[in-house]
């Protein structure tokens, strides 16, 4: 399929997954599963909501292995039906290998979609405190869990605990951000053990549990994480952001199909319902909507070039990055956070470089683009150098997008944001430090 979703629905061809039936049902299920999320108030509640989580996962797991060796057999084999081939859902051309590649995607997607409440439930479960699920994934993520060795085993024990001690065990591999350890033991002394579960001890994998003591040591005791070098540094600013903004420009945006604003921190935002839009425009009155809206939102946030700018959107962000929170723990309608996970909803925000600039500038922090910022940034690479001097001393950094996530995703209070940069450059790290700074108080705005 090549393209990203972004590139395909900016040209009119993601009809195929999105209108998908698995990616329809898909839908209903997972309004189900954040709906039972927010009302997980127990362990009991969390054991019995993980369990039906597993077991769907495991389910979709299966189908798209199926998928998947069908589609490599008749890519070997064009023009062949493969032996015990599964019947496409989707009800097109079985010969044609875009059924296949379409139908592979609708599975992957899908199982996403599901890992990104199990990371709701992890956010729930570690008390919203983005540092430790930051600390637990860095490592490679897992593969497909189903006919996985050893899941059996993980069961066993989530099973027993719960029933033998009242304990909740939490899934890993439910998860996509959790990657350290297959399951986090929640004891009633408000403890959590982080275990590595092999089905023979003789086969134990001693770099695995060093990671394990590595990180666990990071959290505690501080220190640079075993995995990427990062330290964990604690900004002690209360985290803001523009929640109840967001919710309210989803609502219109789904009673009118496409609704744009200005947010504070001259940020334009421009929100699309795909489910509503058809109600109000034909595919090309969209198009058209859709640009002008976009236009007259960056007007308004004295956005004065299209070549010179900063922007995100929310397109496909399900279980891609472990440090952004999850759509599940959105304080927004179930319905409309499972709009964000299937991208029946997405919203797309942008300001002027210029305006970052000034507002970092307001609390004595120097910003140095390190990028074009002509839709070209390599977000592997970093986008923007900071630097603050005290005294005699010059502290600077650089970060690359994944930070401006926190402004023009989670729509984090710009003067904030930059007060959190601001702890960090005057924060007495050692020199060679690799710092991941997070804010206090999460817990008071997720849900």
């Amino acid at each position: 399929m090549g393209d990203s979703l972004v590139e395909r629905l900016g040209q009119g061809q993601a009809e195929d997954l999105l209108t998908h039936p698995v990616h329809r049902w898909a839908i209903g299920k997972l309004v189900e599963l954040v709906r039972e999320l927010r009302q997980c108030g127990s362990p009991e509640d969390a054991y019995h909501f993980q369990q039906r989580l597993l077991d769907l996962l495991l389910q979709v797991e299966q189908d798209r292995g199926a998928v998947s060796r069908a589609r490599k057999m008749l890519r070997k084999k064009p023009g062949k039906i493969p032996n015990h081939a599964p019947e496409l859902r989707s009800g097109l051309d079985p010969l044609d290998l875009y059924s296949w590649e379409l139908e592979y995607e609708v599975f992957e997607r899908v199982c996403r979609q599901l890992r990104t409440v199990g990371d709701g439930l992890a956010w729930r479960m570690f008390g919203y405190e983005r540092n430790i699920i930051f600390a637990l994934s860095r490592s490679d993520p897992a593969g497909p869990m189903f006919d996985k060795k050893g899941l059996e085993r993980e069961r066993e024990i989530i099973a027993e605990a719960w029933r033998d001690n009242g304990e909740f065990v939490l899934h890993h591999d439910s998860t996509s951000a959790l990657r350290i350890g297959d399951l986090s033991i929640f004891g009633k002394d408000g403890g959590v053990l982080l275990r590595e579960i092999k089905t023979n001890d003789r086969y134990r994998d001693k770099a695995q549990d060093q990671k394990i003591l590595d990180t666990v040591n990071a959290l505690i005791n501080g220190g640079p994480l075993a995995a990427g070098g990062y330290t964990l540094v604690p900004s002690n600013v209360a985290y803001r952001a523009n929640m109840k903004g967001l919710r309210e420009i989803l609502i219109l945006a789904h009673k009118r199909g496409i609704q744009g604003a200005q947010l504070p921190g001259r940020r334009a935002i421009v929100a699309v319902n795909f489910s509503s839009a058809p109600d109000h425009f034909s595919p090309h009155q969209f198009n058209a909507r859709f640009a002008a809206e976009t236009k007259r939102q960056q007007r308004r946030a004295a956005i004065r070039s299209e070549h010179h700018i900063i922007a995100l959107n929310s397109v496909d962000r399900a279980a891609r990055s472990p440090a952004e929170p999850p759509w599940a723990i959105y304080p927004i309608e179930p319905e409309l956070a499972v709009g964000l996970i299937t991208d029946v909803i997405f919203y797309t925000v942008c300001m002027a470089p210029e305006t970052l600039l000034d507002a970092l500038a307001k609390v004595g922090v120097q910003g140095r683009w390190l990028q074009q910022l002509n839709g070209t940034e390599n977000p592997a690479k970093p986008l923007l150098q900071v630097s603050m001097r005290t005294g005699n001393k010059l502290s600077y950094t650089s970060m690359n997008v994944i930070e401006l996530a926190r402004l023009l995703i989670e729509l984090v209070d710009l003067p904030t944001w930059c007060q959190h940069l601001s702890v960090l450059l005057q924060a007495d790290l050692p020199a060679g430090t690799r710092p991941w700074t997070y804010f206090a108080g999460e817990n008071n705005v997720w849900c």
